[in-house]
């Protein structure tokens, strides 16, 4: 028979359920990293986002702190844990989506390509791959971040193309798959289609590959403008990975770095325009979301990369 995909599987929340609503499985992964000279153990638990029309299911670190004491432990002083935890930016996205593809409205054309830039958890590119998108790529320079991401679209019964960017995940986690109640999770989970998923380890501060450059119909970028670094950063790559007449999402708390967003903003026009296009801002709204048992405003602004300027929506 075929091989069991749970067998060979190598490898900031918004809304938890109660624990009775909570799907927890625990293993224990052992992981190599480049710098490792030994297996190190991560607890990796699986939960269950609702979002509208449905779920998601996540892979995530069982603690943020176990990741932080892994990073001391391999002298990787600039690592983040804190892509262990799906952020509410994601959560609103995967929401705002899932309302637009009922009300027919049409973010991206047929065989889109579509890129989640910061990915973490991948929440926001699972559920492009849910809503329409034939092929979406999760960016993110934690490996880690993406080992879950892709076991999570293994959960989900989206289709994997693992080998193709890079990133080689079943070979270098050596994840012990040991989910109670295999096929009750897999009946659980969305119906097995969707827009194929893939994983690269991309680093925002380092050259673009090749292979990424103008390769997207469309970029979500969630949460990423928590320092000026990262803002600046993605305001650089944004207008490199588009296509002509592609599309940024770009997700975050209003009130959390409007200066951030600002520069951004401002450098996404600057480096178009060195290449002979522009951004015009097409949409902006509002999608609140729980969060720690409280509602988190979140605004989502498109942009649309043209090679010229209209009038758009006035950003404020």
């Amino acid at each position: 028979g075929s091989e069991d995909p749970w067998d060979r599987a190598r490898g900031r929340p918004f809304r938890r359920e109660p624990h009775e609503g909570m799907t927890r499985c625990w293993n224990i992964a052992k992981a190599w990293t480049s710098q490792a000279t030994r297996p190190f153990d991560l607890r990796v638990e699986k939960v269950k986002m609702r979002v509208k029309g449905g779920h998601v299911l996540l892979v995530r670190p069982k603690s943020e702190e176990e990741v932080l004491d892994l990073y001391v432990e391999r002298g990787k002083l600039e690592g983040d844990p804190y892509w262990a935890c799906p952020w509410p930016s994601a959560a609103a996205l995967a929401e705002s989506m899932a309302l637009a593809n009922e009300k027919k409205e049409e973010w991206w054309g047929n065989n889109a390509k579509v890129a989640d830039l910061g990915a973490g958890l991948g929440l926001a590119g699972l559920a492009a791959a849910r809503e329409g998108a034939s092929q979406v790529t999760l960016l993110d320079r934690e490996p880690m971040a993406l080992h879950c991401a892709m076991i999570a679209a293994d959960l989900n019964g989206l289709p994997t193309d693992e080998e193709t960017m890079g990133l080689r995940w079943r070979e270098d986690f050596n994840y012990r798959m040991e989910w109670t109640n295999k096929e009750k999770v897999r009946q659980e989970g969305p119906t097995p289609s969707g827009g194929v998923v893939s994983a690269k380890v991309f680093d925002w501060s380092d050259p673009i590959p090749e292979e990424l450059l103008s390769a997207f119909d469309a970029v979500l970028a969630c949460d990423v403008l928590y320092d000026k670094d990262a803002a600046s950063y993605v305001g650089a790559v944004v207008p490199r990975l588009l296509k002509e007449s592609g599309l940024l999402v770009l997700a975050d708390p209003p009130m959390r770095t409007p200066k951030h967003r600002k520069e951004c903003v401002r450098l996404l026009h600057d480096n178009a325009q060195k290449d002979g296009v522009c951004f015009n801002l097409e949409q902006v709204c509002h999608h609140g979301v729980l969060f720690d048992k409280r509602e988190v405003q979140v605004q989502i602004m498109h942009f649309r990369k043209s090679m010229h300027s209209t009038v758009g929506v006035k950003l404020t």
